[in-house]
């Protein structure tokens, strides 16, 4: 009986090769110990056994992710490093081996579900894996398959792996840093991703995932990350406002997301571009490829009638938000790349504080019945102005639209520029010039 022990093949220990592994993948620069890969794509693990693999022996790898998973919704995975067959589109097989040692190649389906999972290399039904691994999968913008996929290293390096960049105030420009790849971030963003309660399948979809983090970066609904307040009582020179940090005095998301990934309460204060900062940081640490978007004279469309009524509805003298690049297989043919999307908390949307995804190019041709949002972000950029007057008429009160042509919505569309801190002008993939034919669009609802 001894014997027969003996010669079972048991786990001794597990090599995720990180140093190359994340070099491949383009997640060298995070500071965190485990394996980050990203989907579609090969990564190697090297197991050590009790004893030299033989013809006979079954190595199954076990992989699952969430508090319960389940074969049937895609968080539990068996991989048999011998069959042809796969699960849930991963592949795991046997390559090189060596003494007690082997290499094994898994890829991941350009579609695996985003987060942390964990590992265990099964040798046998009686035989148990002695420890669990944690590795995280990500978005891969490099893989032409996956559907945050974007063209071009300059914008690749530039909206993913950029982890510094300018927020802009008006003109003014802000060095922010993003620090997507700092210790503790990636935490952060799969804690949010474990409390937005997206199913499986959601945790697949980059929109899906981006109308949540939408939600999450403000608290209006689920203790989010961010406390919004626009006007304070006390102001004192140590840039504190009624007793926490004035919005203007951040420069960086890190300090904000350790916080509240330490506390797990809602940071004290934001305004729109701390918010747009700290969503584009979710974004790119996600491996979403983002940027911040500054709008001036933003029109903020309360009644969705595509006009900003006094006094109903109002306007910022500037905004700022952010365009996420993905393909939209929920619409029409045509409205993949750049989305706009809004963490600050100023209407509802389907219930919750949220805004966007929606794409540009719906937005700048007046598409305003496609998800999501659509309506109000067309409105934030491109709405009439003007005003109800009450006149007689027969004796009966009528309401008369005056519109404001002295004043105009979205007078100027910015972002930083690839490889430099320079503003780009963005206008052209918002809206039409103004006295353009094409600037007089028919609004298709």
């Amino acid at each position: 009986m001894s014997k027969t022990i003996g010669c079972l093949l048991k786990t001794i220990g597990v090599d995720f090769l990180r140093k190359e592994n994340t070099r491949l993948h383009h997640t060298d620069k995070f500071k965190n110990d485990s394996l980050i890969v990203r989907r579609g794509q090969k990564f190697s693990l090297k197991v050590t056994f009790s004893r030299e693999l033989k013809v006979n022996d079954e190595i199954i790898l076990k992989l699952s992710i969430g508090k319960t998973p389940l074969q049937s919704d895609g968080t539990l995975l068996s991989l048999n490093t011998k069959s042809e067959r796969n699960d849930q589109g991963w592949h795991a097989k046997i390559g090189e081996t060596n003494g007690k040692e082997c290499l094994i190649s898994v890829v991941s389906p350009a579609d695996a579900i985003i987060g942390k999972y964990v590992l265990e290399v099964i040798t046998g039904p009686n035989v148990c894996d002695p420890g669990k691994r944690f590795f995280y999968v990500l978005f891969n913008p490099w893989c032409e398959a996956d559907s945050v996929f974007m063209p071009g290293e300059d914008q690749k390096t530039e909206f993913v792996l950029n982890d510094t960049g300018s927020l802009y105030r008006m003109t003014s420009p802000q060095r922010w840093k993003y620090g997507q790849f700092e210790e503790d971030i990636l935490d952060c963003c799969m804690y949010l991703l474990d409390k937005s309660q997206l199913g499986p399948n959601d945790k697949r979809n980059p929109v899906k995932i981006t109308r949540a983090m939408s939600a999450l970066v403000n608290m209006e609904d689920e203790k989010g990350v961010l406390f919004g307040k626009w006007k304070f009582e006390n102001q004192n020179p140590n840039g504190q406002c009624d007793g926490f940090p004035c919005p203007w005095n951040w420069k960086d998301s890190v300090r904000i997301l350790k916080q509240y990934y330490r506390t797990k309460k809602p940071v004290l204060y934001g305004q729109c571009w701390v918010f747009s900062g700290v969503l584009n940081t979710v974004m790119r640490c996600l491996g979403i490829p983002a940027r911040s978007v500054t709008t001036f004279n933003a029109g903020v469309d309360t009644d969705k009638n595509i006009s900003i009524d006094s006094p109903k509805d109002s306007y910022w003298n500037f905004h700022v938000w952010n365009d996420v690049w993905m393909k939209r297989p929920d619409l029409p043919k045509g409205y993949d790349g750049w989305q706009a999307v809004d963490g600050t908390a100023q209407v509802k949307s389907e219930g919750i504080y949220c805004c966007g995804p929606a794409s540009l190019k719906a937005i700048k041709n007046g598409e305003v019945n496609h998800d999501y949002d659509t309506m109000f972000l067309f409105s934030a950029v491109n709405a009439e102005t003007g005003y109800w007057k009450i006149k007689k008429d027969n004796g009966q009160d009528k309401c008369e639209w005056k519109e404001n042509k002295s004043f105009k919505i979205g007078t100027k569309i910015i972002t930083k520029a690839i490889g430099n801190e320079k503003p780009e002008d963005i206008m052209d993939e918002y809206k039409f010039p103004e006295g353009d034919p094409s600037d007089h669009i028919e609004i298709r609802m």
